[in-house]
């Protein structure tokens, strides 16, 4: 018990029966009430595993009630294992019974590989005229001959082809290419996101529509991955957001080289961030790794409302641009983040409390990850600000030190 509660797990109760049968195997059972796991909240928790004399099956039941305050659902999940196989199928349904994902996989390991297939459910259960997969309350056609294999040498194949009646649809698969060990795809077109988060329990509420690919070419000498995604309409947590696209371009060394990424972060169809860096593995006399980093991006009117969404409760909110520069620079363990950042129009405000502060445009540097403030000025109701002095000093995350002089006139 005490054991749990270290690892941050409590509850208030706990069922448990486990039992051995001759020629079988093992038959287990066990039930918890109100189980809290650091931040979340579950209401019921029933898991049994069972064997027979080919297979050992489970089941997982997970559920909370209309009074939990975090998210209401009913969860089942049930599978079996077998020498060579494995089943698993999920379905969850929300708050009014309402069926919202149920999706199955079988996975087949040989020698050589491990081969995916997705089926609609594995559950006898469901009720047995849905044939189709369901993901965010919409049915999908899926291809009877899919597959995902994973092989040695890192080669993936694959061929899953998900398309509901309206259009919208998924596929992953791979392009013949001759000058390539291996090429594969992801599209993904008029997915809607707002109906699939909402099914997720303890997921953050995205809406919006995703549209975009993913490109992923192997050769002799290297890895590429290209990107190009974008939502629409999208929304963070219920904060509108706009169309966001991202641009993004990964070129792994999986041999210990240098790796090089760039991306484009877009917003109603204008850049607002751009991102260039690279990463060089480098392992000391005892074969740790002390890579390098050496990153940079450049902030280009970005709005920062786009952060209220990460806020928890949305109790305080920003609005505003922000422009600059930030550069990371250094060794994964002592890395050095230096810049200069220029707000125009920014305010923090809070609602529930009723106050809105108006940052001045006085320029802020960033200096071996010091956040340094010269002369910054802070408005409330009247022209008479509080200017702030000194440095917050952000070079150990978990230790975060401010020095810091306030001067406030009448």
């Amino acid at each position: 018990m005490f054991l749990l509660e270290d690892a941050g797990y409590s509850f208030k109760s706990l069922e448990t029966d486990v039992s051995l049968r001759k020629n079988y195997g093992i038959d287990a059972y066990l039930e918890t009430e109100k189980l809290f796991v650091d931040s979340m909240y579950i209401d019921s928790l029933k898991f049994t595993i069972f064997e027979d004399s080919i297979s050992t099956k489970f089941k997982a039941d997970v559920s909370n009630g209309k009074d939990n305050p975090q998210m209401v659902f009913h969860a089942f999940l049930d599978g079996q294992l077998l020498a060579e196989k494995a089943d698993v199928g999920v379905r969850i349904f929300d708050k009014d019974n309402k069926l919202g994902i149920m999706l199955g996989t079988s996975a087949r390991i040989t020698p050589d590989s491990l081969l995916l297939t997705l089926t609609p459910t594995s559950d006898s259960d469901t009720d047995s005229d849905i044939e189709r997969p369901i993901l965010g309350y919409k049915a999908y056609n899926l291809n009877a001959d899919n597959y995902l294999s994973l092989h040695k040498g890192n080669k993936i194949k694959a061929n899953i082809m998900l398309e509901a009646d309206d259009g919208t649809g998924l596929q992953i698969y791979s392009i013949p290419n001759e000058t390539a060990k291996q090429d594969l795809a992801l599209e993904v077109n008029s997915f809607d996101l707002t109906e699939l988060t909402a099914m997720i329990p303890l997921m953050p509420k995205i809406a919006g529509n995703l549209n975009g690919d993913v490109h992923i070419v192997q050769t002799d000498k290297n890895w590429s991955v290209a990107s190009d995604l974008g939502i629409s309409n999208m929304a963070f947590e219920k904060v509108p957001l706009g169309d966001i696209g991202l641009g993004l371009v990964l070129i792994p060394d999986l041999n210990g080289g240098e790796s090089l990424l760039s991306g484009t972060l877009t917003k109603d169809g204008h850049d607002i961030a751009v991102l260039n860096g690279s990463y060089q593995p480098i392992y000391d006399d005892n074969s740790e790794n002390q890579g390098m980093v050496d990153a940079h991006m450049e902030l280009i009117n970005l709005p920062l409302d786009m952060a209220n969404g990460f806020i928890p409760q949305q109790v305080i909110g920003f609005n505003g641009l922000a422009n600059g520069r930030v550069d990371i620079v250094g060794h994964t363990d002592s890395l050095k983040v230096s810049g200069e950042l220029a707000l125009d129009s920014a305010h923090l405000y809070s609602v529930p409390y009723g106050v809105d502060f108006r940052f001045g445009n006085t320029p802020i540097r960033v200096a071996d990850s010091k956040l340094v403030l010269s002369g910054f000025t802070i408005y409330g109701h009247n022209e008479n600000p509080l200017t702030l002095n000194g440095n917050i000093d952000f070079s150990d995350v978990y230790n975060t030190t401010m020095d810091l002089r306030m001067t406030a006139h009448d």
